[in-house]
């Protein structure tokens, strides 16, 4: 904190914490909607992800990694722990999600992967609000996460 900035309440703290979490929850639903735009406008201009450097080349990268999942027809990503550390106009946040694809197969059967993913991020507040500025694995950041956990479960289709 610099010298003139006003000590954060508990409020507000909370509040930069929250918008942070906002921010990890939008990029996922991002990507279960495959919405570059709105991938793209979680971040900084100059914010780094994994080892992709701009804003404009992350919406790139996730165009592509949009287009290379067609084949997955459902995705589910849901929060399974984070916890952000706020300092002023800056903060850093862990994410740990679950996520299960279901994958149609040519043979008529259906394919559901259940992964992980271990997220370290950076903020920095803008004057657009809070964005990511830095994201990438816990273990290795030079990658978009880690994923520590991959399994696939036997599909049943269960009505009620």
């Amino acid at each position: 904190m610099t010298s003139t900035q006003a000590p954060q309440t508990g409020y507000d703290t909370l509040l930069d914490a929250l918008a942070c979490r906002y921010l990890h929850e939008t990029y996922s639903f991002a990507e279960i909607t495959r919405d570059p735009d709105l991938f793209a406008s979680v971040w900084t201009e100059d914010a780094v992800f994994g080892s992709v450097e701009g804003r404009a080349a992350i919406r790139e990268a996730a165009v592509a990694f949009l287009q290379g999942m067609e084949s997955i027809t459902d995705l589910r990503i849901s929060p399974a722990g984070w916890h952000v550390d706020v300092d002023g106009d800056e903060a850093r946040g862990d994410f740990f999600v679950v996520s299960q694809l279901k994958v149609p197969q040519a043979d008529g059967s259906v394919r559901i992967l259940h992964m992980d993913a271990s997220y370290r991020a950076r903020f920095r507040r803008t004057s657009e609000g809070w964005r990511i500025s830095q994201m990438g694995g816990i273990k290795n950041p030079s990658i978009f996460h880690d994923t520590d956990i991959t399994a696939q479960l036997a599909h049943e289709v269960v009505s009620f």
